[in-house]
C-alpha cells in the first residue's frame, strides 16, 4: 500500500484515495460503497478535502451519492478522475483497503489492522464493530450473534434497507406476540414467549443497520425507542391476561402492579432522556451505573441487577420459565425486575441530570 509519511493526521489535509477502476470505488460492502466508507473514515478523522483516482473514473453512481450525502456533511460530490497531482500535504491511500479513523490519524505506514474491502470477510468485519458497549450477557452471547448474521445477509440481498424497516418488522412481531398472549391460552402462552425473545433479537438488526451502512437518524432512534416501549408493555400486560385466565386473579394483582411499575420507570427514563436532549437511547440508566461504579464489588451487584432487568435477559429466561412449565411464576419475577428496574431509574436521575451535558453521555447512541 502507497502512504505518504504524514506526522499525524492534523498535517493531512487532504486524502487521495486510489481505486483499480470505478468499479472497485462503488464496490458495496455491507450495504455502503467503498468509496463513501473511505468518506465517513476521512470526516471521522478531521479530513475534509478527499479526492478519488480511478483510471477509468467516469461519474459517481446515485447509490453512491446517496452514501455521501449521509455522510459528507456538504453539497458538494468528491472529485472523481482518472489522475490527480499530489500535493505536499496530500495522504495517499489504497482504496481496497479501509483504514479505521484511529489508524489513519497514526504515522507512518499502514497496520494490520486494515479491512480488506475485496476479502470475504469484510463485511462481516465492519457488522461485528456494530456491537455496543451497553449489550447485556445474553445479547452479548445469544442475540448479538443471531441478529448479526441477519443483518450481514439482508446488507447483501437488499443492500438499500433502511433501519426503520426492521422496526416495523419488531413491531409486527409485537402485535402478533400480543395478540398470541392474550387469546392463545397455554399454547399462546408459549408462542407468545417465544415471540417476545424473537422481538429482542430482532431489534438489533435495526441498529446494525444504522451503524454499519451509517444510516443513523435521529427519527429512527426515536421510532426504535418507542418500539422497544410499547413492546416491553405489551408482553407486560400480556402475559397478565394470560397467566391471569390461566391461574387465577391474583395474577391480574400482580401482573397490573408490575405493569404499573415498568410505566412509572419508561416514563421517567423518557423524560429524563428529553431532559439531556437524548430523545433515542434507553441505554443511559445502564451506561450511568457502568460509569459510576468501575469496579469492586459495587460494579459486580450493579453489572448483576443490570443484566437481570435487561431485556434480552428477561425475554430468553421467561421463554425458559414458561417452556419447562414453570411459567406461573412470570408475573411474579415481572413484577420484581419491574421494581429493580424502577428502583435503578429513580437512583440514576439526579447523577444524570448533572451529567447529560458530557460528551460520553450525550453520545450514547452513537
Amino acid at each position: 500500500m502507497n502512504n505518504r509519511d504524514v506526522p499525524g493526521v492534523t498535517a493531512a489535509t487532504r486524502l487521495l484515495v486510489r481505486f483499480t477502476d470505478q468499479a472497485a470505488a462503488n464496490r458495496r460492502v455491507a450495504g455502503m460503497s467503498a468509496a463513501g466508507r473511505w468518506l465517513a473514515v476521512a470526516r471521522a478523522a478531521g479530513i475534509h478535502d478527499v479526492a478519488f483516482v480511478a483510471p477509468d473514473a467516469v461519474q459517481w453512481p446515485l447509490a453512491t451519492r446517496d452514501d455521501f450525502a449521509r455522510v459528507g456533511g456538504a453539497a458538494d460530490l468528491p472529485s472523481l478522475s482518472a489522475s490527480a497531482a499530489l500535493s505536499p500535504d496530500a495522504r495517499v491511500v489504497d482504496g481496497r483497503f479501509l483504514l479505521t479513523a484511529k489508524l489513519l490519524a497514526r504515522n507512518g505506514p499502514v497496520g494490520d489492522d486494515t479491512i480488506d474491502l475485496d476479502g470475504s470477510d469484510a463485511a462481516r468485519r465492519i457488522i461485528r464493530a456494530t456491537s455496543k458497549r451497553s449489550d447485556g450477557i445474553v445479547s452479548r452471547w445469544i442475540n448479538r450473534p443471531v441478529s448479526q448474521r441477519i443483518t450481514q445477509a439482508l446488507l447483501m440481498t437488499l443492500p438499500r434497507i433502511q433501519p426503520s424497516h426492521m422496526t416495523l418488522v419488531v413491531a409486527a412481531v409485537a402485535i402478533a406476540m400480543v395478540l398470541a398472549l392474550a387469546t392463545g391460552g397455554a399454547a399462546g402462552l408459549v408462542w407468545g414467549s417465544v415471540l417476545f425473545h424473537v422481538a429482542s433479537v430482532l431489534d438489533g438488526v435495526d441498529g446494525e443497520i444504522a451503524r454499519a451502512a451509517h444510516r443513523s437518524s435521529s427519527a429512527g432512534a426515536v421510532l426504535d425507542t418507542r418500539v422497544d416501549m410499547l413492546t416491553n408493555i405489551g408482553y407486560f400486560v400480556g402475559m397478565s391476561v394470560a397467566l391471569t385466565r390461566l391461574y387465577g386473579g391474583l395474577q391480574a394483582t400482580v401482573g397490573g402492579l408490575a405493569v404499573l411499575f415498568a410505566l412509572t420507570g419508561l416514563g421517567t427514563t423518557a423524560w429524563l432522556l428529553r431532559k439531556i436532549d437524548r430523545p433515542g437511547s434507553f441505554d443511559v440508566v445502564k451506561l450511568y451505573y457502568r460509569e459510576r461504579f468501575p469496579g469492586g464489588w459495587q460494579w459486580l451487584v450493579t453489572e448483576t441487577l443490570v443484566a437481570m432487568t435487561s431485556r434480552d435477559f428477561f425475554a430468553l429466561a421467561f421463554l425458559i420459565l414458561v417452556v419447562t412449565g414453570f411459567g406461573w411464576t412470570a408475573s411474579w419475577l415481572l413484577l420484581g425486575f419491574a421494581a429493580i428496574y424502577l428502583a435503578f431509574v429513580l437512583g440514576a436521575v439526579p447523577g444524570v441530570l448533572r451529567s447529560g451535558s458530557r460528551p460520553e453521555v450525550r453520545g450514547i447512541s452513537a
